[in-house]
């Protein structure tokens, strides 16, 4: 049955009254305002801020005809109008980086009917999915699925919904209102269409909010709402139980806005609920809007395509229920509601609107450049990097090896946070307090790869597991750790860590944990097993774990146990999710080899992960990649990767793993989705953490960090940390390396295995490394730069006395900050903290007299140090001087003397070179002579 449905529009609650007329028009760079404002009510953004770009602002400034009413309009809010307030910056309503492009197409039937071809020349709208679910939990949303098209004709803007929907209210199940459901809107109660299933529409021409807007709809052209749905019509109720409509509302203000709006026929909407025998169960929206007069970019002005591209606000949002008041819950209990907007509880506040540029001209033919079946890497980005010492304190000396460099990007540094008492440091999470924590993974008889107790089906008794979680607490702010403090422990295989409402969860290898720390004194003393028998046998073995606090679900990465095959297990390459209580166990998932990495994205909510790709492909495939995680998503493994790329089945061991293939295995792969990025083969990607703070440059805000643990098979140099530069919708991918150097070349050994990344309150990142170096490096978005400019002497003999003398330049030292400036020459024979002179900013000299009383390299140290926004940085250089003996050398007699060795190719090696051993250019001599003891 075909119906011309009850549209309301164009506010939520009120109809408002008319904009006041513009009097002037003035252009302005930035908007400073002191004192009282009540002229000024609406602000526009002409060119959407990008990187290294300024922002072009255009204020409307608006005269009141007559006095503001007293009565408050939510709809309208025009909150700076009102003496004494002063407005808030202009913000773009449309920053919000969900975006679509609006084109001209053919003019549709409004029927409630998609003929074939009625809407291919339109902008599809999908991935439903990943839309924002609003006001109560949602346990699910499998049973609800829509798709949208937007298009617009020249003179009208067309939407349609095709919603999929296995319960329709008020035809398969009885209609009931929550009359006296003070939870519920006014207009429900009235028995307008926000009770139901339905669709609403919300566009704000404007393109504009300000936090004294509030709620969007001001009830005009600039900006207003609509709402639909399938059980109601002008013309009476429609389905079981259907309640005559059409009475004046209690509300004048917003029955004249009905009349206005609806009744006249600029907005008009139809609905039908589809043949479930030959469509499937749900029902389908068509939506006509005119553009005159419901779309006035400025005042008086309506789009057209004259106008050229224009920016407006876009809502979407799709309603589902299905049964009756169940609990709390807004708007009489939906079932579940999503939207298009990608932020919770802002459905309705401008700057959180989706964003639809109405463009002039039709849609164009677009060539893919990565189609399925093909291999594109995400562009890479220069930033460029440059080589800066590690900062090594003093106490951790021991632990971490001296002198050694990484590259960063100008104007930042790396120290070390922290190393002693770390074995096999994994993932991160900032606790309470702003206190990092560690998983600390490879404690006791652990190897890089195993537990000191194997796994199998059985996980070890307690007691055997050695696995920690460490807080790592500044309390003194000097950038370095105070020290250890182990606050959970008993873990078999710990990984993944993160804090929700005070408790600590952890990811075992077997099962997910959850501490709380009931007397606040930072150990989380009860212990409770939150989620058991997670599968543990076979390959990748390590859980990550990630926290949807907004939607109250707890994810799970679940690896597979092989590089190629069939699993048995199907929660083996899942992605597992769970209510915050462990309950609603199910696969979210499929196809992820091994996702190391999860994070929920701060600004949409949606899970992104990246993957560890199978092995055999040889050094360049496949590439690891990045992405969102859909509800019910396939990932493609064992059988494909990136862009529906097949697994190579020349492969032996592949082909008889995985063949015969089936319909559903292609099936599968041909709904694999796009990645967001792909970086090259086998480098292991590891945690990812967006950054959201500002103490870095602008560019890195939003961005993703991701570290690299690095394989043998890679044929680029893996462990490093990398940045990804992406728009919150995945779009516009680029990255670029961020932290390198811990493997100087392809094939060397590296001195550090990067693992875990994530920042700090502050904004400034930790990098863990669980092998080779076990420690926690922190970067810092300053840097001190040194150089010696001169040294004297470069030589000496021993026994002489020596006078040195030595100039430092130093820069990017902060003025009127006090500077550290200590040289170590207790390798001479000196002290330990000789301090240097100032003698211009920036310029340090070192001057002192020591007597040399033995022979070797002899090494002078010195090290700058200044507090930077409370941040100790240092740089540190070293020099060597060599002191020469002062007579012949013995090297062997009847035996080699000390520190020499023979090798087997008959050569004499100095194997140790101390303070105070030889001095000579090369690293090895000949020596041949017949009257000793050995061959040589």
């Amino acid at each position: 049955m075909l119906r011309r449905v009850s549209v309301w529009a164009p506010s939520a609650r009120h109809a408002c009254s008319p904009l006041p007329k513009m009097a002037s028009l003035i252009n302005c760079k930035r908007l400073h305002t002191n004192g009282r404002i009540s002229r000024f009510d609406c602000w526009r953004l002409n060119a959407q801020e990008s990187l290294g770009q300024s922002t072009s602002l255009r204020l409307l400034a608006l005269t009141k005809e007559t006095p503001m009413r007293t009565r408050v309009l939510a709809c309208l809010a025009l909150a700076a109008l009102v003496g004494g307030i002063t407005p808030p910056p202009p913000v773009a309503a449309g920053a919000f980086p969900k975006q679509v492009r609006i084109y001209r197409g053919s003019t549709p039937t409004l029927d409630g009917r998609i003929a074939p071809g009625e809407y291919d020349d339109t902008t599809k709208i999908t991935d439903f999915r990943t839309w924002t679910p609003q006001f109560s939990a949602i346990d699910s949303s499998a049973d609800l699925d829509a798709t949208v098209w937007i298009k617009h004709d020249g003179t009208d803007l067309y939407v349609v919904f095709d919603v999929s929907d296995d319960v329709i209210y008020a035809f398969d199940i009885d209609r009931w209102l929550p009359a006296n459901n003070n939870k519920a809107h006014e207009l429900t109660r009235e028995g307008w269409p926000w009770f139901g299933d339905g669709i609403e529409l919300l566009v704000n021409a404007r393109y504009e909010w300000s936090d004294g807007d509030n709620e969007n709809n001001k009830g005009n052209g600039a900006s207003w709402q609509m709402v639909a749905s399938t059980h109601k019509s002008r013309l009476g109720g429609l389905g079981t139980g259907g309640l005559m409509e059409g009475e004046q509302r209690s509300d004048v203000d917003a029955w004249n806005t009905y009349q206005r709006w609806i009744l006249n026929g600029d907005m008009e909407a139809v609905s039908r609920v589809k043949d479930r025998a030959t469509e499937g169960p749900g029902y389908v929206i068509e939506w006509k809007v005119k553009a005159n007069p419901c779309l006035e970019v400025e005042p008086g002005i309506f789009w057209s395509p004259e106008l050229g591209e224009v920016k407006m606000g876009l809502n979407l949002a799709v309603a589902d229920i299905d049964e009756p008041e169940r609990g709390e819950g807004n708007f009489g209990n939906f079932h579940h509601e999503h939207w298009w907007t990608g932020e919770r509880d802002k459905r309705t506040w401008l700057k959180q609107w989706g964003t639809m540029i109405m463009v002039p001209g039709g849609k164009p033919d677009v060539v893919d450049p990565n189609p399925p079946g093909t291999i594109q890497l995400t562009p890479v980005v220069d930033l460029p990097l440059h080589a800066v010492s590690v900062q090594v304190p003093e106490a951790f000396r021991d632990d971490v090896p001296q002198n050694m460099t990484v590259n960063l990007p100008a104007g930042f540094s790396a120290r070390v946070f922290a190393a002693p008492g770390l074995r096999g440091p994994r993932q991160m999470a900032i606790g309470p307090h702003g206190v990092l924590h560690v998983a600390n993974m490879k404690v006791g008889r652990a190897s890089q790869f195993g537990p000191p107790v194997a796994i199998g089906s059985r996980p070890p008794p307690i007691e055997q597991r050695e696995g920690q979680i460490l807080a790592l607490p500044d309390d003194d702010g000097d950038g370095v750790a105070d020290g250890v403090r182990v606050v959970a422990d008993g873990l078999w295989w710990a990984n993944s860590l993160a804090f929700h409402d005070g408790d600590l969860y952890v990811a075992d290898t077997h099962e997910i944990l959850r501490f709380s720390d009931g007397d606040g004194d930072g150990i989380y003393e009860t212990r409770h097993v939150l989620i058991p028998d997670i599968p543990t046998q076979g390959q990748h073995v390590t859980r990550t774990i990630a926290i949807d606090s907004l939607a109250g679900k707890l994810f799970v990465s679940v690896g597979s146990t092989c590089d190629i095959c069939r699993e048995d297990d199907p929660e083996r390459a899942t992605i597992l999710i769970f209510n915050l209580d462990g309950s609603g166990r199910r696969i979210f998932a499929r196809g992820l080899r091994n996702a190391v990495g999860m994070a929920i994205h701060p600004m949409t909510g949606e899970l992104w992960a990246n993957n560890n790709g199978h092995d055999r492909e040889g050094g360049m495939l496949p590439p690891e990649y990045i992405t969102i995680i859909r509800d019910s998503g396939f990932y493609g493994w064992p059988l494909a990767f990136g862009h529906q790329v097949w697994t190579d089945f020349t492969i032996p061991s592949y082909v008889s793993a995985l063949f015969p293939i089936t319909a559903q295995d292609s099936a599968d792969v041909a709904r694999m989705e796009r990645p967001v990025a792909l970086a090259p083969a086998h480098l292991a990607p590891m945690q990812l953490h967006f950054y959201e703070d500002d103490a870095f440059p602008e560019i890195y805000r939003g961005a993703a960090f991701m570290a690299f643990r690095g394989s043998p098979n890679a044929n680029v140099p893996g462990m490093k940390v990398s940045t990804l530069f992406v728009e919150p919708d995945g779009s516009n991918a680029r990255i670029a390396d961020f932290l390198t150097g811990f493997q100087p070349t392809i094939g060397a050994g590296s001195w550090a295995r990067p693992v875990g990344v994530v920042s700090d309150p502050r904004g400034h990142p930790y990098v863990s490394s669980d092998w080779v170096t076990h420690m926690i490096l922190k970067i810092l978005p300053y840097s001190l730069e040194a150089r010696f400019r001169q040294v004297s002497p470069e030589r000496v003999a021993a026994g002489q006395s020596l006078r040195i003398r030595a100039t430092v330049d130093v820069s990017g030292l902060v003025e009127g900050t006090p500077v550290e400036a200590i040289a170590d020459l207790s390798a001479l024979g000196g002290s330990k903290a000789t301090p240097l002179v100032r003698e211009e900013a920036g310029t340090y000299r070192l001057e002192v007299n020591l007597d040399i009383d033995h022979s070797g390299a002899l090494p002078i140290l010195v090290e700058i140090s200044q507090r930077i926004d409370g941040e100790l940085v240092s740089v540190q250089l070293r020099h060597v001087i060599e002191s020469l003996p002062a007579g012949d050398l013995l090297i062997a007699s009847e035996s080699l003397a000390p520190g020499w060795s023979l090798e087997g190719d008959n050569t004499v090696r100095l194997s140790e070179f101390g303070a105070s051993g030889p001095t000579f250019e090369g690293n090895a001599l000949e020596a041949t002579a017949s009257d000793v003891g050995f061959r040589g």
